[in-house]
């Protein structure tokens, strides 16, 4: 869909630095715009998401100097997720919100295809222990994680 692309590529453009987003022919056309408008080089591919991460990572191979990072197998990515977990229970002692076995916590996460709804998790499961219960929550229509799961 495009929303890590410009996440990265506007922190890129934000920081000075060059960056490059592959994305999907099919994403949605004003993302596009948007990125190439703060100077982000858009690259874009006939098929399914999972065919323009896996060309952008080869185009990532082949320069040194590149840093991929893609929801499905970017540590880095996975773990600046994980700290929403620490900053949630930052604010909830802030706000003296008990999380405990008798004021659990319950959180229900989007998923797209479960890169930021995983790391989420894994901070917030680190960050309460088991008193807090993550569900995720995907469209019925599109049930990537789900299916990833069998």
């Amino acid at each position: 869909t495009g929303n890590l692309g410009m996440s990265v590529g506007f922190a890129a453009s934000a920081l000075g630095m060059r960056s490059t987003v592959h994305m999907s022919k099919e994403a949605k056309t004003w993302k596009k715009t948007m990125l190439k408008d703060h100077g982000v080089d858009v690259v874009e591919h006939e098929g399914l998401y999972g065919e323009a991460v896996a060309k952008g990572r080869d185009a990532a191979n082949s320069n040194a100097f590149c840093h991929f990072v893609d929801d499905e197998s970017s540590t880095d990515l996975f773990l600046g997720y994980s700290a929403a977990g620490r900053e949630m229970k930052e604010q909830l002692r802030e706000k003296n919100i008990p999380v405990d076995s008798e004021h659990p916590l319950i959180v229900y996460l989007p998923c797209g295809v479960g890169g930021a709804p995983a790391g989420i998790c894994w901070g917030l499961k680190h960050s309460f222990g088991p008193n807090v219960y993550v569900f995720f929550v995907e469209p019925t229509h599109a049930p990537c994680v789900c299916l990833g799961l069998f």
